[in-house]
């Protein structure tokens, strides 16, 4: 009967079973390290050779590949994929001074200080944003290209924004009691606004420009950056209405159309209504205050005509004769249209000397038969009601009820008012119409005049 193997053709089998366990233990640990074979790992048997050959191949791409993306600065590859890798390193490298360039200028960003060198900033940036990704579009992050265009438009409207304040606030300061006259080309304005008018607009666009910038980096853009953006939508907006008040400051023949002030009141309304800073509203607030005390003359003229025995004269041919002091030389002087000179009512209760009397047609009369028209009482009426609003205390003179008080005290001799002359000559410039229109502008936009 058959006995089996034999002791010996079990021992060659063993043997020869446990050769093979070695063979696959190499292949299996080149495969399972990724790793290149040695000297070590050689076998004889040519199906562990193959296994460990193609197991070495793909460690060696593996560990190229582990280089390439580690960014490692001189990489040796010596896979088959080396002259791939090489040419890629060499792309990606090109992305070093591009990028550098861009965070050198977002680090360091050039200044700002008018709408042109703001749109110089901006161009300066995309330039080198889409230097970056035309230098290795293949690697160029198109992400992080988004966030750095979000980022430094943030730094141009953040310094624009500044830059177009300071302007504003320059051009809508109060004038000083000395400066130009109210009818001239700048109206309520301290000088030209072409350069405000510039920043605002670009201000305007670059936020504008901002809000799609972040719209494109989305989620990489970082939280703080994206809050910032958001504040800084407010700003366009802004910019719309600052652009809109300063035509209305600077609007040609602004204190010429005594009807004007309630289209005037009307359109800086609906302005400041738009405007969300406090410093720009108190600036508005303080134009209308300023726009108010030049409409509306501070005193009227009295009439050109005077009473005397109660018949109409000319004022000019009226002259007033008296002694400085007792003695002296006899002065003349010619009747004032001043409310505050020299004429028929303060001649009265303040005489400018001794031995008063009047001169006219070759004739001396007495002060006594001095008097004043219907028109010069109708002046010293809105004059008294006029100088009531200045005297008002705290900084706010103009309001809807002031504006309404003094349209009352001229509503009795509305005629009359009208028909008053200012100092500085011009046409007659229609009180009570004036204040009609500012009354009526002051009642339907009462935030002008004092936030409620």
């Amino acid at each position: 009967a058959d006995r089996g193997a034999s002791r010996d053709d079990l021992a060659k089998l063993r043997a020869k079973a446990g050769n093979w366990l070695g063979e696959v233990r190499k292949a299996a640990t080149v495969a399972g390290l990724y790793r290149a074979a040695g000297s070590d790992d050689a076998s004889s048997e040519r199906t562990v050779a193959a296994a460990v050959a193609a197991a070495s191949d793909r460690a060696k791409n593996l560990l190229d590949v582990d280089k390439f993306l580690s960014n490692a600065p001189d990489p040796q590859f010596g896979g088959k994929l080396a002259a791939a890798l090489d040419k890629w390193h060499a792309g990606r490298a090109q992305l070093v001074p591009a990028e550098r360039a861009v965070v050198q200028w977002l680090d360091s960003p050039p200044p700002v200080t008018s709408a042109a060198t703001a749109k110089e900033a901006m161009d300066r940036a995309l330039e080198l944003i889409a230097q970056y990704a035309q230098s290795s579009p293949q690697f160029a992050n198109g992400a992080r290209a988004a966030v750095w265009r979000a980022q430094a438009r943030l730094r141009v409207v953040r310094q624009l924004a500044a830059v177009a304040d300071e302007q504003y606030q320059k051009a809508v300061q109060p004038k000083p009691p000395d400066g130009p006259a109210p009818d001239g080309p700048k109206g309520l304005l301290n000088g030209p606004a072409t350069e405000t008018l510039r920043s605002l607009e670009e201000l305007g666009k670059q936020v504008r420009e901002l809000a799609t910038d972040v719209e494109r980096a989305a989620e990489a853009l970082p939280a703080e950056a994206r809050k910032e953006a958001d504040a800084l939508k407010a700003l366009a907006e802004d910019a719309a209405a600052r652009k809109a008040l300063l035509g209305l400051f600077a609007q040609e023949g602004l204190f010429v159309a005594p009807g004007g002030a309630a289209a005037w009141l009307k359109g800086v309304g609906e302005q400041y209504r738009r405007t969300t800073d406090p410093r720009t509203r108190a600036l508005i607030r303080d134009k209308v205050q300023e726009f108010c005390a030049q409409f509306l003359a501070p005193a009227a003229l009295l009439d050109d005509v005077v009473l005397l025995n109660n018949k109409p004269v000319a004022r000019s041919a009226v002259r007033v004769g008296y002694e400085p002091r007792a003695g002296a030389d006899t002065v003349f002087q010619n009747l004032s249209p001043a409310a505050d000179g020299l004429n028929e009512l303060t001649l009265p209760v303040k005489p400018p000397g001794v031995n008063v009397y009047l001169a006219y047609d070759m004739s001396t009369w007495d002060v006594k038969k001095l008097g004043p028209t219907d028109l010069s009482k109708a002046a010293v009426e809105y004059n008294a009601a006029r100088a009531k609003v200045d005297a008002a205390p705290g900084r706010t003179k103009w309001t809807p009820n002031s504006l309404a008080e003094l349209k009352k005290a001229c509503e009795a001799k509305k005629d009359s008012v009208d028909q008053l002359k200012v100092p500085g000559g011009g046409a007659v410039p229609r009180l009570a119409v004036r204040v009609a229109s500012a009354a009526e502008g002051a009642s339907a936009n009462p935030d002008l005049f004092g936030d409620q």
